[in-house]
């Protein structure tokens, strides 16, 4: 995202206003130091793993 952005501005096709972007961005930083978002990101790695090793591993086997 962050390339594309940058892309879109170096032709022109938008202006990033950097200032607001540093404020999101601590923010956001915040938000995941408190711990609310980090959990809900995480809330269904086990089961994510789990199946993309069952699914490689079935993949192998046919």
């Amino acid at each position: 995202a962050f390339v594309a952005l940058q892309y879109l501005a170096y032709t022109g096709t938008i202006q990033v206003n950097y200032d607001r972007l540093l404020i999101i961005a601590k923010q956001l930083a915040e938000r995941l130091a408190k711990g609310w978002l980090l959990p809900a990101l995480m809330a269904n790695v086990p089961f994510a793993g789990s199946f993309a090793v069952g699914f490689a591993l079935g993949l192998q086997r046919g």
